[in-house]
Parts: C-alpha cells; structure tokens; sequence
C-alpha cells in the first residue's frame, strides 16, 4: 500500500507527538510566521539576553515574538545573534539599555504564531 505524501506527513506528525519528541503546542507553525531584521523594541534593536546577560538566545526571542505576535500565541522558530554591535540594545525583561561595545542583539528573529 503506497501512501500519499499528505498522509506521510500526516503519519509522520501523529508518531512525533505522541512519542514527544513535538510539543503540540508549536505544531501551529504550520499555520504561519513571520521574519523580522533587526528587531527593535523603543527605538533600540532587541539585545540579545532576555535579563542582563542571561536567559540569552531563544528566552529573548520568544518574548519578543510573543510580545510582537501579541494575541496571535507568538514564538521564536529561528534567529541569528548580531555580536558587539556597537549600537544601544534594550534588554526586554529588566527594561535596561546596554550601550556597551559589548552589546549582542539579533540580526534576525523568525517568529511563527498561531491563529486560534
């Protein structure tokens, strides 16, 4: 019995979320996302940690997306760190700006959101 490329995928789905290797609460990213340069967040780009130099990467992407996406359920898929650069970075959680050469933000954020 050959099956269509949909019901692979769809097999494929059912097995990932069952064994939890899928947490079902991202499997809306099917349903979209969108990609945004350079974040900025009150005239400065998004630093890269979530609080002064911790929780960095993804904690700070998701608030930011979830922020972003607003009632839209938003999430960080992928991002790109921007290193050291040279601009005033806004650090989401503690509401700090970091004017450090020091600073990291994102050159990239791509969020995906869920339209339940």
């Amino acid at each position: 019995m050959k099956l269509s490329r949909t019901k692979r995928m769809g097999l494929i789905l059912c097995i990932l979320l069952l064994s939890g290797v899928v947490d079902s609460n991202k499997v809306a990213l099917a349903q979209g996302s969108k990609t945004f340069h350079n974040p900025t967040i009150k005239g400065y780009r998004l630093d890269w940690c979530l609080h002064w130099g911790k929780q960095c990467g993804r904690p700070a992407a998701d608030a930011w997306c979830s922020m972003k996406m607003g009632k839209a359920d938003g999430y960080a898929i992928q991002w790109k760190q921007a290193v050291n650069i040279g601009v005033p970075t806004y650090v989401i959680r503690d509401r700090k700006i970091c004017n450090q050469q020091f600073c990291d933000g994102f050159q990239w954020i791509k969020c995906g959101f869920s339209l339940d």
